[in-house]
């Protein structure tokens, strides 16, 4: 027996039901995209790494090599500021920390899952130096007067490296020799002569072999040079680029903590 009312009450149970499970479904739909942008937030890792001390006894001298290849990173003998300016593009200038950073020397040798550029290796590296060195960084700006150096349309007047080994780079009485050098140490070599930081803007992210002569730019007075005035035109006419003065937010960062000796592999 069907009580009077009762189909109207078993019909508006079942609006009630329905309305339920549509706001059952928003509410997961929502919390699924929630969930992938916190998924692709994630820095990517390396599918294995070593990382090795490199006892002082073993190093051959102090300079860092550090070589790439789709999907693969080889690091000897480097510091770990090395390794933190190489994985977050800083200039020396730009971190700061305790002395052992620029003392200790290590091996890194890591490899992904499958082939990478460069820009996801060092996000992989950034990832490794968290894993392993336990790595903590604080971040602040500040309004910097800097160089950017960026490259002429007409392009750069020199070639990538075919050679092997670290970089080199070779001091002469007006001018300078790099072998197998990078931009962004370029970058950093040309600070000393302007007296202020210069940050590379050129998107180049090869090495380079590249020789500047500042002896055309040399006046016959007697008063010292200022090598400032002698890299402008230099690095423009024999480099194909071009360093521009700016005053612009610099990021710097700070080593809060770090492990001096890594975990095991």
């Amino acid at each position: 027996m069907i009580i009077p009312g009762g189909q109207e009450r078993r019909s508006a149970r079942r609006r009630y039901e329905f309305f339920v499970r549509l706001i059952l479904l928003v509410a997961l739909g929502s919390l699924y995209p929630a969930a992938g942008l916190a998924q692709s937030a994630t820095k990517p890792a390396f599918e294995a790494a070593s990382v090795r001390v490199v006892k002082r006894a073993d190093l051959p001298d102090d300079r860092d090599d550090i070589r790439t290849s789709p999907g693969a990173l080889m690091m000897r003998h480097v510091s770990l500021k090395s390794c933190i300016q190489w994985a977050y593009g800083l200039s020396a200038f730009q971190l700061s920390g305790p002395d052992w950073l620029a003392s200790d020397r290590f091996d890194i040798t890591a490899k992904a899952a499958e082939p990478a550029q460069e820009d996801q290796l060092r996000l992989m590296l950034q990832s490794l130096l968290t894993e392993r060195f336990k790595l903590a960084l604080r971040r602040t700006e500040k309004e910097e007067q800097i160089y950017i150096l960026t490259v002429l349309r007409s392009g750069p007047k020199f070639r990538a490296s075919n050679g092997e080994g670290p970089s080199q780079m070779t001091p002469g009485r007006f001018g300078f020799t790099a072998t197998r050098t990078s931009i962004p140490q370029l970058a950093e070599y040309l600070s000393i002569p302007m007296r202020k930081p210069v940050l590379d803007r050129t998107g180049l992210t090869g090495r380079y072999d590249l020789a500047v002569d500042l002896t055309p730019y040399a006046t016959g007075n007697s008063q010292p040079p200022d090598m400032s005035e002698m890299v402008l035109p230099a690095v423009q006419e024999q480099l194909g680029l071009k360093l521009e003065s700016h005053k612009e937010p610099v990021a710097f960062f700070t080593v809060e903590h770090s492990e001096r000796t890594p975990t095991q592999n």
